[in-house]
C-alpha cells in the first residue's frame, strides 16, 4: 500500500491533506462510536483506523522530518514511534479509566476525544505556515533564497508557484532540481550531498544535481532541473510556469 497507493496520493496532493484528514478521520471515528456504542462498531472503526494510519498517516509523517539532518530525523522517528505513542496510549487508557471512575458512560468517553482529533487537523493544516520561501510571481526568474543561508553541500527546499524545489549548494556552486524523489515520491530535502550528487534520504537512490540524472538505483527516472541564476549573494530560479 505505501508503494504504490501512499506514494500516488503523495505525489497527486501532497503531504498536508493526508496529515489534515487524520484528524477529520478520527473525528468521524469517535463520534460514530459514541453514537453507536457497540463492539461491531469498535471491530471495524479500530481496522480502519490501523489501516489510515499505518498505510497513510505514519509514512506521510515521516517525510516531514526528511528535512532534517540524518541524526535529528532518526531521533524524531523514534520519538513519535516510541515516546510519544506509548506514552498516548497510557495516558488514554488512565483517562479511560478514569472517566468512568466519574460516572461518565463507555460510549461517552468517545465525546472526550473529539477534540483532540480536532487539534490534530488544525496542526496538519498548521504546517503550510512552515514551507520555506513560498512565493507567488510570474518573472522569468524568481528570487528564493540567499547563498548566505545554504551552508557548503547543504540544500534548503523552496515553494515556487506551487512547485516544490531542493537549492543545493555544492562545490561546483548552486544547482535547483525537483524536491521529490522520483522513487521514493518523498522530498530530497536532508539527502546527503556529496560534490555534486545527492542520495535520497529513505532507499539512497542517488542522482546528479547538474543534469538531475539517475546515478544509482533504486530510481530510475531523471529528476527535473531548474536553472539557477545568482546576483551578488541573491539565489533565483527560473520560472516553472515560464
Amino acid at each position: 500500500m505505501q508503494i504504490f497507493f501512499t506514494s500516488y496520493l503523495l505525489r497527486k496532493i501532497g503531504i498536508i491533506p493526508i496529515l489534515t484528514l487524520y484528524g477529520i478521520f478520527l473525528l468521524i471515528a469517535f463520534g460514530t462510536y459514541a453514537t453507536y456504542p457497540t463492539i461491531t462498531a469498535v471491530l471495524v472503526l479500530t481496522v480502519l483506523i490501523r489501516v489510515f494510519e499505518y498505510g497513510l498517516n505514519k509514512p506521510t509523517r515521516e517525510t516531514v522530518f526528511t528535512s532534517l539532518n540524518k541524526q535529528d530525523r532518526y531521533k524524531s522517528t523514534v520519538m513519535m514511534d516510541t515516546f510519544v505513542a506509548r506514552t498516548g496510549d497510557y495516558f488514554g487508557g488512565q483517562a479511560v479509566t478514569l472517566l468512568t471512575v466519574f460516572g461518565l458512560a463507555i460510549g461517552s468517553v468517545a465525546y472526550a476525544a473529539l477534540p483532540i482529533a480536532v487539534l490534530l487537523s488544525i496542526v496538519g493544516t498548521r504546517l503550510l505556515k512552515h514551507q520555506k520561501f513560498k512565493v507567488q510571481n510570474s518573472e522569468d526568474y524568481i528570487q528564493v533564497a540567499d547563498t548566505t543561508d545554504i551552508e557548503l553541500s547543504h540544500s534548503v527546499s523552496v515553494n515556487v508557484n506551487g512547485k516544490k524545489i531542493l537549492i543545493c549548494n555544492t562545490e561546483e556552486g548552486f544547482f535547483a532540481v525537483q524536491d521529490m524523489c522520483t522513487h521514493a515520491l518523498i522530498p530530497l530535502c536532508g539527502g546527503f550531498i556529496q560534490g555534486t550528487l545527492i542520495s535520497c534520504p529513505l532507499h539512497g537512490a542517488v542522482f546528479d544535481l547538474k543534469t538531475g540524472e539517475v546515478m544509482a538505483p533504486p530510481a530510475f527516472e531523471d529528476l527535473e532541473t531548474f536553472k539557477v541564476k545568482i546576483e551578488g549573494t541573491s539565489i533565483s530560479v527560473k520560472n516553472p510556469e515560464t
